[in-house]
């Protein structure tokens, strides 16, 4: 059984692995494209990692929330910022779900 203080945990690890997502695509990537491969490689560097299927389910959130659009290419998942998404990772719009920037 799942007690509160886990669920809680759950969430706000998501809504930090989801900003991270967008803020990498919008910091890094010129072109605000990678794919799920090289998200998870960065992801595990700020120890907010997971298997190849919770990474892909967290782009899939992202690309229903409009964050987003993600297509299949070969093997991976590839994904391209879109305006709103970019505005969320600037920190100018905020959605739930998806944790706030850093202050400054």
């Amino acid at each position: 059984m799942i007690t509160n203080e886990e669920e809680n945990y759950r969430r706000i690890r998501k809504s930090h692995q989801a900003f991270e997502i967008l803020h990498t695509l919008a910091a890094f990537e010129p072109s605000g494209r990678s794919n799920d491969c090289i998200l998870a490689g960065y992801l595990d560097l700020l120890a907010l990692g997971g298997s190849r299927l919770e990474i892909r389910t967290a782009l899939e959130r992202l690309d229903q929330m409009g964050l987003l659009r993600s297509s299949a290419v070969d093997d991976y998942m590839v994904v391209t910022l879109t305006e709103k998404g970019e505005r969320v990772a600037r920190g100018s719009d905020q959605i739930e779900g998806v944790a706030k920037p850093p202050r400054d």
